[in-house]
């Protein structure tokens, strides 16, 4: 329950049941940096599981997961028939594989929640999704148009895909006025005259993040000596960035915040002017839609799948072309360096659509609606 993308967005999930007079139920294995804003909107329940995969190899691989499937199983099920749960949600393989073992023992509905690329984040499980029975009690997928190709690859069937539009809070992220964002940008020691390019979330090797430190590299290295980069995030390889960023001589253009409490993450990407996601074909990405309601100019590529395009507009964002699409994006920035006004309402733009566009109570409804659709047969 560390602070993420898709951690917010269960966060926002919950919320919105509440909102429309359900209740979720957020069942976790570590990290607390949301429970309390958790325990606000719903019920809360740390389950003792063994580390996912603690052996490599062999036979201690194996009973590893037969431990993890087995306790995950047994305590999810408890839970559920303790507070009479209607459905579950499962966000990774394993935790599917254990949720179809809590169908088997209580008969609930179980849905999976497929949040970003399976080729890339789980290449592995999706090459033997039948072979592990995966998708055997999984009674819906809630996804969109390439994770559900994905799985078509896994001969799951058609009927259980059920489309869920991406989703951005627009109350917890709004623009400030310029006032006081010109003072949080003075107070994280940036001025008018600084372009900020900003990152949000984990700093990993798996992630985005060096794209955009290579964005901001090329940038100096051409010149543009009033670009800046604010990272806001934490994670296993921060001594690697700042390791890169010695080796670029960025030190003094750079600033990494860690992690930060969630309320104060609005004004960091207050302070930012720029935020890119930068990959052949990008997958959604909180960073971006966050930008987006906050009145920020997000970037992205527009890959061969056209998931950014599915929610980012042309006129209120920036996509690039995926081929060299690092190489466009630095023109796309050269471009906006001196052209704030186009900042301003490109922004404005992005505003504007995720209020009326990328809602939550739109996912919690589509939920709903799985849920009972599939509890009426």
């Amino acid at each position: 329950m560390d602070l993420g993308g898709q951690q917010t967005a269960t966060l926002q999930i919950m919320e919105a049941l509440q909102h429309a007079g359900h209740q979720a139920h957020w069942l976790y294995q570590h990290g607390d940096a949301l429970l309390a804003q958790a325990r606000l909107f719903g019920g809360t329940r740390k389950l003792m599981l063994p580390r996912y995969n603690q052996w490599k190899t062999g036979f201690g691989r194996v009973a590893n997961r037969a431990l993890y499937y087995e306790m995950a199983a047994r305590q999810i099920g408890q839970y559920c028939r303790a507070e009479q749960i209607d459905a579950v949600i499962s966000a990774t393989t394993p935790d599917s594989i254990a949720c179809n073992r809590v169908v088997e023992r209580t008969g609930i509905c179980h849905l999976r929640f497929v949040g970003g690329s399976l080729r890339q984040t789980e290449s592995h499980f999706l090459e033997r999704y039948e072979e592990l029975g995966v998708d055997r009690n999984v009674h819906a997928y809630l996804g969109w148009p390439l994770t559900f190709e994905e799985l078509r690859t896994a001969n799951v069937p058609e009927h259980k895909f059920r489309e869920l539009p991406f989703a951005v809070d627009a109350r917890r992220f709004f623009p400030l006025d310029d006032g006081d964002r010109r003072a949080k940008r003075k107070e994280m020691g940036f001025s008018d005259d600084d372009l900020v390019i900003g990152w949000v979330g984990r700093i990993a090797l798996n992630m985005q993040l060096w794209d955009t430190l290579e964005l901001v590299r090329i940038l100096h290295a051409s010149g543009r000596a009033n670009v800046k980069f604010l990272v806001l995030g934490g994670g296993d390889d921060v001594a690697e960035l700042r390791r890169r960023i010695a080796q670029y001589g960025l030190e003094a253009h750079v600033l990494i915040t860690g992690w930060r409490p969630y309320a104060e993450v609005n004004g960091f990407i207050n302070c930012m002017d720029v935020v890119p996601l930068l990959e052949s074909d990008p997958q959604g990405g909180s960073i971006v839609r966050e930008a987006m309601a906050a009145g920020r100019v997000a970037l992205s590529v527009d890959g061969e799948s056209g998931t950014q395009r599915w929610f980012m507009p042309s006129d209120a964002t920036v996509l690039v072309p995926p081929d060299n699409y690092l190489e466009h994006a630095v023109s796309a920035v050269r471009n906006l360096m001196d052209r704030p006004e186009e900042r301003r309402r490109l922004g404005q733009r992005a505003r504007e659509y995720v209020q009326t566009r990328l809602l939550f109570s739109t996912q919690a409804s589509v939920i709903v609606e799985t849920v009972a659709g599939l509890t009426e047969k």
